[in-house]
């Protein structure tokens, strides 16, 4: 769903250069008070009307969060290492890094903390220098709020919701650019038909595909409304969803409705879940699938067997999932037992994941119901550092590979997901 180029940042700020105006999300950093370092800089390009906070400034002593339309050409000066003058802020960005990337994604895709409607090209240039101190309480007045670290108000600044480990900002910059000529509002799959809602600013010309593995259908696009495909013989595995024009994607969707793992494509409406978990389930176990019978309790070997396997996907970009409720062996839906209510079972899920990873991803556990019967889908989102399970203090990093979690060590995992062989 993503495709990843090469750019140099000369090319970036000629891009920036050329808007009238921008949208930025400056965090900002000093020991002075008269010069102001940028710690991490969020620019929307060409979309005045989607970022519809105002400007504000967060002041503190040695930080400020800056929120600003500003003129594209002052914003490249920045992206080129050049101060600039923000309001009362003398701005500068140490330039140690040039390697620029960029990357396409469709839309409704979560990227790095982030996700849009609609698709979007995104730029990014990566901090090199890894100068940080703690700045302490954060001590707000009535015209913004305090924090207790400095990352918990980056989170908040940026994204606007609590702190985790997956929201860390290793970003110079990130620069955005909206891709609106055509996106899918919703995809509802039913039994037997799947339903675009398709928009766009630029749909002349916009080829909507289903590729299915024994072939495709096509329908021209005649503007922004509701297209469907009949599904005689249901939603087929690997099946691909894309709006196209010219050789050149503008929107897709996968099926199952993946990735596995990463906070879920609310834009993929299954009007039937057994479909779904059928689809989850086609291709066996592997690198991004886990499958259990039971929610490990007392068992201390069959409860980190659980655990490793979620550090190992949460170490990884795709994430991955685990079924409860599956045989594992031959992939039978038994179902959970039902002597606890939903709430309990997935209460006791998370307990496990925050009580003994390190750190502990976010995950989210759902219930799928399938002929009466409940499995516990648990979706662990793919980190940008190694997760860890926590073993009487001693922290075991592990890695997938295929449908077993090998152990690893944590500069392995950085340089490439390397696992020890025969181990784990």
């Amino acid at each position: 769903m993503m495709a990843s180029e090469q750019v140099d940042v000369d090319g970036l700020a000629e891009l920036v250069r050329g808007c009238e105006d921008v949208r930025a999300r400056l965090v900002l950093v000093t020991d002075t008070q008269e010069q102001w370092r940028l710690h991490h800089g969020e620019v929307l390009l060409d979309a005045p009307d989607l970022d519809t906070n105002g400007e504000e400034t967060w002041l503190y002593p040695a930080v400020a969060f800056v929120a600003r339309r500003l003129r594209g050409s002052l914003v490249a000066d920045l992206l080129c290492g050049k101060p600039a003058d923000i309001g009362r802020f003398r701005v500068f960005a140490d330039q140690d890094s040039t390697h620029v990337s960029a990357d396409n994604l469709r839309g409704n895709q979560v990227w790095t903390g982030r996700t849009t409607p609609w698709p979007r090209t995104e730029w990014t240039i990566r901090r090199i220098s890894t100068d940080y101190r703690n700045h302490g309480v954060l001590v707000g007045d009535t015209s913004h709020p305090s924090f207790l670290t400095f990352d918990q108000a980056v989170s908040s600044f940026l994204y606007r919701r609590p702190y985790d480990s997956r929201t860390t900002v290793d970003q110079l910059w990130r620069v955005v650019q909206p891709r609106r000529g055509a996106w899918f509002q919703k995809v509802t799959v039913a039994p037997d038909r799947l339903t675009v809602d398709l928009e766009g600013d630029d749909l002349d010309g916009v080829v909507l595909e289903l590729s299915e593995p024994a072939g495709s259908r096509w329908l021209l696009v005649e503007g922004a409304d509701a297209y469907g495909f009949d599904l005689p013989e249901g939603l087929r595995v690997e099946s691909l969803l894309i709006a196209h024009r010219s050789g050149k994607w503008l929107d897709m969707r996968h099926f199952p409705a993946g990735p596995y793992g990463s906070v879920r494509d609310t834009s993929v409406v299954w009007e039937q879940p057994e479909l779904e978990l059928e689809l989850l389930l086609a291709d066996g176990e592997g690198p991004q699938l886990e499958c259990k019978r039971e929610i490990p309790d007392k068992d201390a070997r069959t409860r980190k067997k659980m655990l490793k396997t979620v550090a190992a996907f949460a170490s990884q970009p795709g994430g991955g999932t685990i079924l409860f409720g599956i045989e594992d062996d031959n992939l039978e839906i038994v179902g959970l037992s039902q002597d606890q209510s939903a709430d309990e079972q997935k209460r006791r899920i998370g307990d496990m994941i925050r009580n003994n990873l390190e750190p502990a991803p976010v995950c989210h556990p759902r219930v799928i119901k399938h002929d009466y019967k409940r499995v516990i889908a648990v979706d662990v989102p793919g980190g940008n550092q190694p997760c860890a399970y926590r073993d009487n203090g001693r922290l075991e990093f592990y890695v997938r590979r295929g449908s077993s979690s090998i152990l690893a060590s944590y500069r392995e995992i950085e340089e490439g997901f390397c696992p020890h062989p025969g181990t784990g």
